[in-house]
């Protein structure tokens, strides 16, 4: 599969006066997906050459929004934005019966005809209260229509992601999210801390049925269905930002779920991509204007993928049992990197400047899990084994930078 975008984006700045600012601007964005193929690798191959229909589209945007200081102590930031979003030919759009699953008739569409058509207002609005120097607190609200929509393909195997426009059949995404955050700064401005909450509401996500045809399939259509959901969380972040030592370190927790009818028995279940909680560090450390060194850690909780939870066999064929939607949490990943960053002495007095970087990705040669695989034994059909494959061990590399 394969997406290109080709944009133009104009934003425009009026400073009213020194408490009221206003920003307007306009962005289009024209989409080209070709949703897969499949080509023989070479004369003595079975395989026939095919390709699914490739698609066009064209998303169209602008807004307006207005930052203005009411009084000392609060700060006010409202905006509008307004969007369309079109399916473009060429194209063929089928009919189908109420049940989705037997073609009654297809439109053929020439090339640059309008398909079909999406557009709506999408409000925003913030404010920032000072409670005095060092102190604030922030409250936003924001609708978002999201006119893509990621299919993640979260069974055993290699993981795949398709992304999907809007069309007839399959309306764009919308969320309500709200936000609430605490921010400090202390000791003069050296650290920096905040803290936010967030909840989002989920209308009209998508995901394949149980036991969908997802391998080049051009009725991709009739292996959907549609429901909502939501995600909440908090994220903190502490950030060191002058001296020899500099740096952050950050947390987040997070949840998403999503409930739609004829998947998980229509209860709620957890995405791939809900990652309850991720940890980050960095840190620079400046021995002098030549040696510095780095490090980088990354510790998060592992995804939701679907395993089968027992074998059973009929007239001695051997079939998996699969009990829910994403019963099952990947191992966490977690990460070090380091880095030696060495710049010449020279620089300072010439107009070419060189540096030398050596690093190390994965220090301790963590194994992390890319995709999981999950076999029959070929001794016993009524028994499976599982299977993991990572990709990246440990990596030193060495980065020679010349800046002129």
């Amino acid at each position: 599969s394969n997406i290109k975008e080709t944009g133009f984006k104009a934003d425009f700045t009026y400073y009213l006066n020194q408490k009221n600012t206003i920003k307007t601007g306009l962005t289009s964005v024209y989409h080209f997906f070709e949703p897969g193929s499949i080509s023989p690798a070479d004369t003595s191959s079975i395989i026939e050459p095919f390709s699914l229909d490739k698609k066009k589209s064209a998303e169209i945007a602008t807004y307006i929004g207005n930052e203005q200081t009411l009084f000392s102590w609060l700060t006010l930031n409202c905006g509008l934005r307004y969007t369309v979003f079109l399916n473009m030919g060429p194209g063929t759009v089928y009919s189908y019966n109420p049940a989705m699953n037997v073609v009654m008739d297809s439109t053929i569409y020439k090339n640059g005809r309008l398909i079909n058509s999406y557009n709506g207002l999408e409000p925003r609005v913030s404010a920032r209260l000072k409670i005095n120097n060092n102190n604030a607190i922030k409250i936003a609200y924001a609708f978002i229509s999201q006119y893509l929509h990621l299919l993640s393909n979260s069974t055993v195997g290699l993981p795949t992601d398709t992304w999907l426009p809007p069309d007839k059949y399959v309306k764009p995404q919308t969320s309500n999210q709200f936000i609430l955050g605490y921010y400090r700064a202390f000791s003069e401005n050296m650290y920096e801390f905040s803290a936010e909450t967030y909840y989002k509401t989920l209308d009209n996500i998508i995901d394949y049925k149980d036991n969908a045809d997802l391998f080049l399939n051009k009725h991709i259509e009739t292996q959907l269905l549609k429901g909502n959901g939501y995600s909440y969380g908090m994220e903190f972040l502490l950030e060191k930002k002058t001296g020899k030592l500099s740096g952050w370190i950050g947390y987040t927790y997070a949840q998403t779920q999503y409930k739609i009818d004829g998947v998980n028995k229509g209860r709620y279940y957890s995405p791939r991509y809900d990652i309850r909680h991720n940890l980050s560090f960095t840190g620079n450390y400046d021995f002098n204007k030549v040696w510095s060194v780095a490090t980088t850690f990354k510790l998060a909780s592992g995804g939701f993928i679907t395993i089968p939870d027992q074998v059973f066999t009929i007239d001695g064929a051997a079939f998996f049992d699969y009990s829910s939607r994403n019963n099952y949490k990947l191992p966490a990943y977690h990460r070090l990197d380091f880095s030696v960053l060495y710049k010449n002495p020279k620089n300072e007095f010439r107009r070419y400047k060189s540096q030398w970087m050596f690093s190390v990705y994965n220090v301790y040669n963590r194994k992390n899990i890319y995709s999981l695989f999950v076999r029959q034994n070929s001794n016993d059909f009524t028994s499976a084994s599982a299977y993991k494959m990572y990709l990246f061990g440990i990596m030193p590399t060495i980065t020679y930078n010349l800046s002129f």
